[in-house]
């Protein structure tokens, strides 16, 4: 679960909704703040202090520079994962840094009279992981109906 320590500023209500269903499917769920090199210390520290304290564990990244991203990667690597967050929050980035050599495109965040405004809204499937994803998507829905009395 990708959030924004800035640029835009966190909707821990939404990272709570995410928790709830990540809880709801038997999830792990990995909450990444970043922008770390934008963010307003003492406070975020201790919203995301709640956090930690409640289990989930959180890492606190910046691309720009390169702060958290080796335990990102360490604690993503030999799993299948999907990126969740609002537009803006720096997955693509956090991708392209991840696995070098993927190349996608990095949307430019501007800020017009309070609002943020984001210059492009792409999705992709990256070949590589597609397949993976359908098949646990399938596995889950199996699981769900063996389950039902």
């Amino acid at each position: 679960m990708i959030f924004a320590a800035a640029q835009p500023h966190p909707t821990w209500h939404l990272l709570d909704r995410y928790l709830i269903v990540a809880e709801a499917e038997g999830l792990r769920p990995l909450i990444c703040i970043t922008k770390a090199d934008l963010m307003e210390t003492d406070t975020l520290l201790a919203d995301v202090d709640v956090y930690r304290r409640l289990g989930y564990p959180v890492v606190i990244t910046s691309v720009r520079l390169g702060t958290g991203l080796d335990e990102l990667a360490a604690a993503l690597r030999d799993k299948l994962s999907v990126f969740v967050g609002k537009s803006g929050v720096g997955k693509t980035s956090l991708l392209n840094v991840l696995q070098p050599g993927l190349g996608l495109a990095i949307a430019a965040v501007e800020q017009l009279d309070g609002l943020l405004v984001v210059g492009s809204n792409l999705r992709r499937e990256l070949p590589l992981l597609a397949h993976r994803v359908r098949k646990a998507a399938r596995r889950g829905a199996r699981r769900r109906r063996q389950a039902r009395p």
